[in-house]
């Protein structure tokens, strides 16, 4: 058996309709013997390790350009003081 999720995410709406950004598949072979709970444990391990639960949550709600940037600007100041720490 072979089970695949497709994964459409969108911008958000636009003239009623849903602007399609991208797509992620996420595929999972059932193995022999395997039964439908160990499968549904390994989708959802290989859907969290594709990172589509971490894009969906980010793109839920629309974010400023300047938000974006804020937060990529105290992500490197984390970075930085974190590595003086260490003294990397």
């Amino acid at each position: 058996m072979d089970f695949s999720a497709p994964f459409r995410y969108s911008l958000g709406l636009r003239s009623g309709y849903f602007q399609l950004i991208g797509i992620r598949m996420v595929k999972l072979t059932v193995r022999e013997r395997e039964s439908i709970q160990e499968a549904v444990r390994r989708f959802r391990k290989l859907v969290e390790r594709s990172g589509i639960k971490k894009e969906m949550r980010r793109r839920e709600f629309f974010e400023k350009p300047s938000e974006t940037r804020r937060r990529a600007r105290l992500r490197a100041e984390r970075r930085t003081k974190r590595n003086r720490l260490l003294g990397v």
